[in-house]
């Protein structure tokens, strides 16, 4: 999800695609704003505070879920730090470093 919502923020903004019509930049510009949204509907809360993602959510209410049967929900490192998407949430302010915190209680991040 990250590299396409790189993919499509640089499509909506960099002089090199201008060769795509003005409407489907545009588009491009709503995707990843929506795709912010999700990461961030997505992002697990801990006695109320923002932690990190799991690998699976509910496509209705973006809950943790498990990926197969023989697998629980689990609290995920990796899908926390692909949290960087091109430092956009970091940027516009929209970005909670609760995963930071987390990560670095927990000895994922420096």
């Amino acid at each position: 999800m990250v590299n396409l919502m790189n993919f499509i923020r640089e499509v909506s903004t960099d002089e090199h695609y201008t060769f795509v019509q003005k409407e489907k930049r545009e588009a491009c510009a709503k995707a990843f704003d929506r795709g912010v949204q999700c990461i961030l509907k997505c992002q697990v809360k801990k006695d109320g505070k923002p932690t990190v993602w799991c690998a699976q959510h509910d496509e209705l209410d973006y809950s943790p879920r498990p990926a197969r049967a023989f697998e629980p929900m689990g609290l995920s490192g990796s899908e926390s730090v692909a949290r960087e998407t091109a430092d956009e949430p970091r940027s516009s302010g929209r970005h909670d470093s609760g995963s930071d915190r987390w990560c670095g209680l927990h000895g994922l991040i420096a």
